[in-house]
């Protein structure tokens, strides 16, 4: 029961830090990053939520993010990079109100200076203008200061212009990673388009989905491979100057990379929770940097079981069970831990405990004899 007592402790930490409202201190912000773009229509494109904490300690963050589901529809919900590490709820989508929401804590406290939270991935349903906004009355970031006292929280949000694709504009697809919604943990990206005549072209790959590139006539046309690119989210931007005409947009194409597997974990044992009926329990956790976890595929004597998110129950038994766990992340990295349980072997060691309590309880008490004989003995007076 260790593991998951610490794990209610954390929770209720982060949680109480929430619920339990002293004074209004200085100030944080939340907001939405970037503020305005522009993208076409059936166009998927990110919106990020970052935290500015202003020189304040905190140690929470809760909130709503509302947007119109006339216009978007959510594709993913990433936060393996997020500041935030303790989820009492993770990030959840409910399309049939167009509500994102959240609560998440930093176990020990952090200044935080423009931290990335979470990334959706939003896909355009129509042209039109519309806004992603922050919940007011739902959204607040608390200090690490014991108290949990929330900050005055000022929010921004994000303006979507979506707009008819122009006819001019150039479909570029990738023989490597062919969705740009996906992740990969291949770094070498190769992009492929169809020139058009007498047209130059000028590009360039960037984490900046706002570059403009130098508009300098680049050699490699139709087809350019970047190697060895770190974990991240780029996107390669197309410009093209037609015979007689100025440099102008021309296309764009998302990447994610992910090669790092989630980091290495253990699996505990717990026996007869509650909530599962009282059948033993093996518990695991483990968290990714860059596209998060995705899920666990959970193998007893290497038979997979189950596919899960952090848990898995079984029936008690007197043999040797083998479980061993694979954490995927969003990229299909895989991480794996191991634990070999023994009943016998356990229940040596209880009946080993036992006779040493037995024993120990043994000597004390010959001990206090002892001790009481001698203490009588010095009583008696001393013949002469």
């Amino acid at each position: 029961m260790k593991l998951l007592n610490k794990k209610f402790i954390i929770f209720i930490a982060v949680t109480a830090s929430i619920v339990l409202f002293g004074k209004t201190a200085s100030a944080a912000t939340l907001y939405m990053n970037p503020k305005e773009q522009t993208v076409f229509a059936d166009e998927t494109f990110l919106a990020e939520v970052y935290l500015d904490s202003e020189k304040e300690i905190i140690n929470a963050v809760q909130t709503q993010i509302t947007y119109p589901t006339n216009y978007f529809e959510v594709v993913d919900l990433a936060f393996g990079d997020s500041l935030l590490t303790i989820w009492p709820e993770q990030p959840t989508d409910k399309p049939e109100t167009g509500i994102i929401s959240f609560t998440g804590g930093v176990p020990v406290g952090s200044y935080v200076f423009d931290s990335k939270i979470l990334t959706i991935t939003f896909r355009a349903k129509r042209t039109g203008t519309a806004t992603i906004n922050f919940v007011s009355d739902t959204t607040s970031v608390h200090l690490s200061d014991g108290q949990g006292t929330p900050v005055n929280t000022n929010t921004t949000a994000s303006n979507v212009t979506i707009i008819t694709p122009s006819s001019q504009a150039i479909s570029i697809s990738s023989p490597t990673h062919p969705n740009q919604d996906r992740w990969y943990p291949v770094n070498d990206f190769t992009v492929t388009w169809e020139p058009r005549i007498d047209s130059f072209y000028s590009y360039l790959i960037s984490s900046d989905p706002k570059a403009e590139p130098d508009q300098t006539q680049e050699l490699a046309v139709g087809e350019v491979t970047f190697d060895d690119l770190a974990d991240g989210i780029y996107y390669f931007i197309l410009y093209e100057k037609p015979s007689g005409e100025t440099w102008q947009y021309a296309g764009k194409r998302r990447v994610m990379i992910d090669q790092t597997p989630p980091l290495p974990f253990n699996i505990k044992s717990v026996d007869g929770i509650k909530e599962f009926n009282g059948r033993k329990v093996i518990l695991f956790a483990t968290t990714d940097a860059m596209s998060g976890i995705d899920f666990y595929d959970v193998f007893l004597d290497n038979i997979q079981v189950a596919r899960t998110i952090g848990s898995y129950s079984y029936e008690n038994t007197d043999k040797s069970t083998f479980f061993m766990v694979r954490a995927y992340d969003k990229a299909g990295n895989i991480t794996e831990s191991a634990l070999l349980i023994n009943p016998v072997a356990e229940k040596d060691s209880l009946n080993f405990g036992i006779i040493v309590i037995v024993i120990i309880t043994i000597l004390i008490i010959v001990l206090f004899i002892v001790l009481r004989h001698r203490s009588k003995d010095e009583d008696k007076p001393n013949p002469e």
